[in-house]
């Protein structure tokens, strides 16, 4: 162990050429311990520039000639979250809530008893899941030239006591047990100009094999998608293609062999850890339909997203809580369900908008409120108009 030169969020050093290897890279736990006198010292000093450009205290301390010590362990890190429900309308067996992850390399594994959102309670999105789960996931860089990169992903799991399917609140599991495999790839090549606020060129693309097993039953699916982006000559202003399509085997009726789509997902108060703010973006989102209103056991979407020009404020605000800029984003969706079945195809469209604000408090926190509006049109009359309202901790 030695003492810190500095920390960044973005990979250090820059690899000018990645074929020639990369240095021994080592994860940050995070843990500090100050002596009293100094963190009264710490805590008494103005944010820096480079904490401010960083959103890290730690620059601050580096800035200010404070020496942070950094110490190598053979130890990984447990995380443990716990809770419990005091909602006398709850089964007390789903009342306590137990979470445990635990990353080594490229490894996670994680359990939970009755898995906890916090930001349930703030939104129509319910990502808490009544029984027990434990899975084991996989994650290998397969490129890392930045601003390109390819992953490949794998991750096994075992749900028991289920009431829900996971991922998806309104719809009842078929069997209290459940077993889903993953493997796929995610790449991505995206662009952003100076003073963007947003990726503006580029592409990126997934591909996923799941199965879910349940009673014996194997069902496997695919899913894909592709997105595409071109700017324009406005300032900071692009037109997007998100492309989707899913196939799955099994039963038109069984739940397990269906996707469910709708709603725009984003809760009044929600974290970045659940998704972007721009969740219409994602392939199961439907903005204008109720959450899981939407299903099909195969699927065809594609999103026309056009990002207008985002207005900066040159002071917005008191240093302790600022707005730094406001953008709007229109999009359009095209939708068809089991396309392959002409007896219960479906076709389903949206409209709508969505207005970000980048709020900063206390140079370091940023959050993003957000407010959208869809309107949804298709065959069976269960198309909305849906109002969106979040602030997010990003």
């Amino acid at each position: 162990g030695g003492f810190a030169l500095y920390f960044s969020r973005a990979p250090i050093p820059y690899a000018r050429d990645p074929r020639g290897g990369w240095p021994p890279l080592y994860k940050h736990i995070g843990l500090y311990a100050y002596r009293r006198s100094t963190l009264l010292v710490f805590a008494a000093l103005e944010p820096t520039p480079l904490e401010r450009t960083e959103s890290l205290e730690q620059l601050r301390a580096l800035e200010h000639g404070i020496r942070i010590k950094a110490v190598e362990t053979k130890y990984d890190s447990l995380g443990v979250d716990t809770s419990y429900s005091p909602d006398a309308g709850l089964p007390a067996r789903q009342r306590l809530h137990v979470a445990a992850a635990v990353h080594h390399t490229r490894w996670t594994a994680g359990a939970a008893w009755n898995g906890a959102d916090f930001y349930d309670l703030f939104g129509p999105t319910k990502r808490s899941l009544a029984g027990y789960n434990g899975y084991v996931a996989y994650d290998r860089p397969l490129i890392f030239d930045p601003p390109q990169t390819m992953d490949f992903v794998a991750k096994v799991a075992y749900y028991g006591g289920l009431d829900t399917l996971p991922g998806y609140q309104n719809v009842t599991s078929p069997s209290k047990n459940l077993f889903t495999a993953d493997v796929g790839f995610v790449a991505v090549d995206t662009r952003f100009s100076p003073g963007a606020v947003d990726v503006e060129t580029g592409h990126s693309w997934a591909i996923n094999a799941h199965g879910n097993g349940s009673a014996g039953d194997l069902i496997p699916s695919l899913t894909g998608t592709f997105d595409i982006g071109f700017p324009l000559p406005l300032n900071h202003s692009s037109i997007w293609l998100r492309s989707g399509a899913s196939l799955s085997s099994g039963a038109r009726t069984n739940p397990l062999a269906n996707s469910y789509l709708g709603g725009f997902g984003n809760n009044y108060v929600d974290s970045g850890g659940n998704g972007g703010a721009q969740r219409y973006r994602e392939l199961l989102s439907m903005p204008g339909f109720r959450l899981d209103a939407l299903s099909g056991k195969s699927l065809v979407k594609s999103t026309l997203e056009w990002c207008l020009p985002p207005l900066r404020f040159e002071a917005l605000g008191s240093p302790g809580f600022y707005a730094s800029w406001v953008r709007s984003e229109v999009f359009v969706s095209a939708l068809e369900t089991d396309p392959d079945n002409r007896a219960v195809r479906r076709s389903a469209h949206d409209v709508g908008a969505q207005l970000d604000l980048q709020l900063h408090v206390m140079h370091r926190q940023s959050m993003m409120l957000s407010v959208g509006v869809a309107r949804g049109f298709a065959a069976a009359g269960v198309g909305r108009s849906e109002f969106m309202l979040s602030l997010q901790v990003l």
